[in-house]
């Protein structure tokens, strides 16, 4: 009521000063007044009443399209309806522009929130898609080692079988390869050699060639055997009491060859030899040993002898060659015998293959 009671006074104040002639009346002075030059316009801002000056700047804008009196003034100040108006239109404004704000953020927010979860989306993607991978590596890597392994039981199985297969070749090998050098050579000696030897030399030079012949023959019978009886027990593992027993028998053979090889042979070649030199010394003989060599240089007659010492010494000469001639027939029926022996089992050793080839085929 009171700032209607003060624009009503400053009204009529400003009518006296224009009517009045020429007199002037100064307006009261306000802490606030905003002037504008051009039309002589005069606006007046109360203070806690009058709306923002963008408001009162619309006012100004509208109250310069009405027509103005030559030399008059007009004071004009915004009625109650136009400034609730304004306030209306502003608030209307402010909440315009608050809900586009807020739209604004609320959209801002949603693009963030779903650029997130976009994100949160691709980094699952890629973490499922890298799990997924390290699995299927993880999968080939296990495919790959358990062929390896496969591979390497299957080769090792191979290799093994392969091995043992030619093992056992050899050992077949060797032992028939054995077998038959040391079955064929006691055959030959025992039964065809002296057939052929004997009518062809005298007794000394084929009792010299006998001696030549036995140690190499019982060499390779022994040799012979001991390839059939390695053989035999390296590859008789597993096998039945047959396959040992045969293994036995050529160790036995062997046996026998190495007594005569090592000990009746060389007996019986000296005791050979000795009855050589006696019956050489009697005069029966020749001296085989030295055949082919030059002849002895010619010396002095021997001194003769006496009939009685003569006598004496025909009597301890036939009984050295008595002795040496029973010692030499021992010897050879013990080794006679041995040899037969031997014979005999490998006779039964060539049984025994004959059979297993009978119940291979």
């Amino acid at each position: 009521m009171m700032m209607n009671i003060v624009a009503l006074s400053l009204l009529l104040s400003s009518l006296a000063a224009g009517g009045g002639g020429g007199g002037v009346l100064s307006p009261p002075t306000h802490p606030n007044p905003v002037l504008r030059e051009g039309h002589r316009l005069i606006v007046v801002e109360y203070e806690r009443e009058l709306p923002p000056a963008s408001i009162i700047s619309e006012i100004a804008e509208e109250d310069d399209d009405k027509p103005l009196d030559d030399g008059a003034s007009i004071i004009s100040h915004p009625s109650k309806e136009k400034i609730s108006s304004l306030i209306s239109k502003t608030k209307h404004k402010a909440a315009q522009l608050e809900e586009s704000g807020s739209d604004a953020v609320a959209s801002a927010a949603g693009k963030v929130k779903d650029a997130a979860a976009n994100i949160s989306d691709a980094a699952k993607k890629i973490a499922d898609r890298a799990e997924e991978t390290a699995e299927e590596l993880r999968g080939n890597l296990t495919d790959i080692l358990r062929r390896a392994r496969e591979l390497g039981r299957d080769a090792a199985a191979h290799v093994g079988v392969s091995a043992a297969g030619a093992a056992r070749s050899a050992l077949a090998v060797a032992h028939l390869l054995g077998f038959g050098i040391a079955l064929g050579t006691c055959v030959w000696v025992t039964f065809l050699s002296s057939r052929v030897l004997a009518p062809s030399l005298a007794r000394q030079q084929f009792a010299v060639v006998q001696s030549r012949i036995y140690p190499v023959y019982f060499r390779a019978v022994g040799f012979g055997v001991a390839a059939a009886a390695a053989a035999v027990f390296l590859g008789s593992a597993g096998s039945g009491a047959a396959e040992r027993t045969q293994g036995y028998i050529l160790l036995a053979v062997l046996g026998m060859v190495m007594v005569n090889m090592l000990y009746l042979e060389p007996k019986a070649t000296k005791a050979m030899f000795e009855r050589m030199r006696l019956e050489k010394e009697e005069g029966r003989g020749m001296d085989v040993l030295n055949a082919g060599s030059e002849p002895a240089p010619a010396g002095p007659p021997p001194a003769p002898i006496s009939s009685g010492k003569k006598a004496l010494k025909a009597d301890a000469m036939k009984g050295q060659m008595s002795q040496a001639s029973s010692q030499l027939r021992r010897l050879n029926s013990y080794s006679s015998f041995l040899n037969v022996l031997s014979l005999m089992a490998l006779g039964w050793h060539l049984v025994h293959l004959s059979r297993r080839l009978e119940s291979s085929c």
